[in-house]
This record gives C-alpha cells, structure tokens and sequence, in this order.
C-alpha cells in the first residue's frame, strides 16, 4: 500500500477571542476548506484557540500544540491553513509573530492564509505585505484597548459596575440606557445584553450585617486579620454558605471602599499584553462617591484604615513578646494550639522572631511536658544543624554580623551588609522588628538621611496594606 503524500495533507489553526466575534470559528473553517478545495488539499488536523486573546502564547494551547508537533517531527502534514494573519496572533510585537511561521518554515512546514489577498511564496511583496498586517494587527488591539479603557473610565465615573467579583453584601442589578431595570440575574452565569448597564444595589440582610460584624470585630482592641478570620470560622453554618474566612478575605473586605459607597478604578496602569501592570498614582484614579448604597459609615471605614496603617510593616519583637505574655497569663499554657485559637497572629509569626514553641516555652519559663521532651530535643537538634549550615541565626550571630560590617565598612546601611553576604537585611528586619531597632543592638545611631530613608520605605510598605 502506498503511502500519502504528505505535500496534500493539511492543518488547520482557527482563533476567536470572544463568543459574539464575527469571524467565528465554523466561518474561519469553512473559508478554509473552500481554500483546500481549490488546491487540493486534505484537512487532517485542526488545531482550535476558542475565546482565547493573540495578544501572547499564553493559554492557546491550540498554537502550542501546533509549534510542538512542527518541531518534535509529529506533523504529518505539510501546509497549515490560518484564515488570515491576524488569527495567527496580534502580537505587540510583529516580530514574534514572523518567528512562529519561520520555525513551521523551517520544519519544512507552509503558512498559507487562506482569506488574504496575497500569496505567502516568500516574495518581497508578500514579506513587506505581511509584515504591515502584523504591524496593523498589534495597532488594532492597542487601539481597541484605549477605546475599551475609556468607556469603562466613563461609565465608572457614572457609578456603574465595571465588572469583577461582586463584593460581599451587593448584588447586581441591570439597567437599560433610558434607566429602566431589567431582571437582575441569577447568581449563575448570563449572558450580557447590548446597551444594559450594571449597577450594585444592597444584598440579603445577613451578608450586610457580616460585613457590619468584620469592621465591628477588627476595631476591638485585640483585633486582628487573624482574629477576625478565626473568629468568622467558628460558624458552620457562614463557612458551609460563603465559604472559609482566611486573614486575606478579612483584609481585602477591610480594605474596600465599595462599603462606603465609592466605586474605585483605574489603579494600575496596564499596556495591551501585560496581565498586572504597575501601580497608578492616586490623583489618576476615577473615583465615583456614592455609586452603591453604603453599608458602614465613613467614621467606621476610617478608623478600620487607622488601625490598618498603625498595625503595618513589619510585627515588632516586644509586640509579639507581650501577646505571648497575655496567653500565658489569661490561659496558662503556651503551645501551637494556644497560639492557633487566641494568638493575634499566626503560629509561624511568632516562631520567625523567637526560634521554635520549645524556645518560647523556655523564654515564658513553662516547662515541657515529658511526653514532649523528645520532641523538644529533636527540634534542638533540628534548629543546631540550620545554625551550622546558616539556615538560621541566633541573636549573638546577627549581632556579630553588625559589629563585623561597622568595623569593615565604618557605618551600616543595607548596602553594607547585602555587600557581606547572607544574613541578609530580611533577616533582621524579621527578627528585630526594623532596621533602625537592628542597628540600636550593637549601638549604632543612623544618619538623618538614613533615618528618612527608613521612613519612607515603612511608607511604601504601609500603602500595601492599604
């Protein structure tokens, strides 16, 4: 039997980015077959990118799986038909594009797009040609996203909803351009109707009132994100309808100022491609007072943000040493489990500053349980060997590395002691509490310029939890 001739088998690779697109993918196949037609050739494989964006490789598997099979030798075809350039990607850059064809080029593998008006044969032209295609294809998409990033700047400012997950205590509600509701949607999934708008309007009164309790709890005078969560995670009945309450879902809920009836956009700059970008400053922000029906007052909002700016940076040494304290005083013991349950933060926050629970029952002069005694001498040998291979540092070795970097280099700085090498600045901010507090341990007063440069990097730090 006679094998196929490969120079009449082919590929097909098909891309949309979005459902409602004109060039749907049973349209880009169809033009393609029509194109096998005329030629004569045989579609065996069709390679699909459905609601995936060309603006990067990512997430079109359909084009890697494609590159793959061109370079691993697994293609038994020889022509791989794409229904114009643009559907093979709108890569910012038009180079990236050129180099996928030429690697297919390469393995001996052809291009054709098959609803362009040129001939991909490798001629000037079609080089020249395809290369403005790309060009314009990168051009469309950046243009598409300023035109996109205005109307949602606009309709922000008009106190709609831009989109995203729906804050604890809201639901949405639709309206048309002349004002008129719609029928809100069902929690599932929905499709989005041409000319509606969303709005947030106040939820059921329970997730209202949970949203009320989170800022009620965190203002006590022991609240924490860690309390807080703990506290949340007691209620069968919340977790099993809104899921577990982690310190992170407590900050984020502290931290929006959708419960005050402010709707808040354009935070980051982001260029077409980039999937974060980079922080925008505040006076760039689009800021709509009183879009949404408040749900805790402006008063109570600010003193949680109080709280939350006095409370960030780094958890000082003599801070965590006074929690301990209280644990000890009000429950009588000191172990993981006490920690866990009445601790203001994590298990792993108090043994970062103090070494391990064996260190801290030491440093609270309660004894270790017998049971536990040879666990205790397992985790001393543990914490020995980190020492010995640097892992880990006592008190006196990170004071000796101080003395040692004044001595060689006169004065101390983060410079400094990056420049000597592990332990590095994290280390001490972690153990100290700050890097002014490292220096006072082997008497070092920082410069005026050190100390304001100390200043406004607790700053920067502080805004994160903002």
């Amino acid at each position: 039997m006679s094998l196929p001739d490969v120079s009449l088998r082919a590929a097909q690779y098909v891309r949309m980015s979005t459902e409602r697109q004109d060039l749907s993918l049973d349209f880009q196949m169809a033009t393609n077959a029509a194109y096998a037609m005329e030629r004569g050739l045989t579609i065996v494989r069709t390679y699909t990118d459905a609601g995936i964006s060309g603006l990067t490789l990512n997430k079109r598997d359909g084009l890697r799986a494609l590159l793959a099979d061109v370079v691993g030798g697994r293609a038994d075809y020889a022509t791989v038909l794409v229904y114009d350039v643009s559907r093979w990607g709108r890569f910012q850059n038009p180079d990236q594009a050129a180099h996928y064809e030429f690697i297919c080029s390469e393995a001996g593998v052809h291009i054709a797009y098959c609803a362009e008006p040129f001939d991909n044969d490798g001629s000037p032209t079609s080089a020249l040609i395809k290369h403005l295609k790309r060009a314009m294809a990168a051009e469309y998409s950046r243009d598409l996203s300023a035109k996109i990033s205005r109307a949602q700047r606009i309709l922000l400012a008009d106190g709609y909803w831009a989109g995203g997950r729906i804050p604890l205590g809201y639901r949405p509600i639709l309206i048309r351009r002349d004002g008129t509701p719609v029928i809100s949607p069902r929690d599932d999934c929905w499709r989005k109707q041409q000319g509606v708008r969303t709005k947030l309007t106040l939820g059921p009164d329970s997730e209202v009132e949970l949203v009320r309790r989170i800022f009620r709890l965190y203002l006590r005078k022991n609240g924490t994100f860690t309390t807080v969560s703990r506290r949340l995670d007691r209620d069968p009945a919340l977790i099993e309808s809104l899921g577990a309450w982690s310190p992170k879902r407590v900050a984020d809920t502290l931290r929006n100022e959708v419960y005050v009836g402010r709707l808040i956009g354009g935070r980051r700059i982001k260029a077409v491609g980039e999937t974060w970008g980079s922080p925008a400053p505040r006076d760039q922000w689009i800021v709509a007072e009183g879009a949404v029906p408040a749900i805790v007052s402006e008063q109570t909002f600010n003193a949680a943000r109080k709280k939350r700016l006095k409370r960030a940076g780094p958890i000082l040494r003599s801070d965590a040493l006074l929690d301990l304290q209280r644990i000890a005083a009000e429950y009588g013991d000191v172990s993981q489990r006490m920690i866990r349950i009445h601790g203001q933060w994590s298990v792993g926050v108090y043994t970062r500053i103090f070494g391990s629970i064996t260190a801290i029952r030491e440093l609270m002069q309660i004894p270790i349980p017998e049971k536990y005694a040879h666990l205790a001498a397992a985790i001393q040998a543990s914490n020995r060997a980190r020492r010995e291979a640097c892992l880990t540092y006592t008190d006196e070795q990170l004071r000796d590395a101080l003395r040692t970097a004044l001595h060689r280099y006169g004065r101390l700085s983060e410079q400094t002691l990056n420049a000597m090498g592990t332990p590095n600045t994290c280390t001490f901010r972690r153990r100290f509490g700050s890097m002014e507090a490292a220096y006072k341990q082997v008497g070092y007063e920082p410069t005026e310029a050190q100390k304001l440069a100390m200043r406004s990097a607790h700053k920067r730090v502080a805004k994160t939890f903002r």
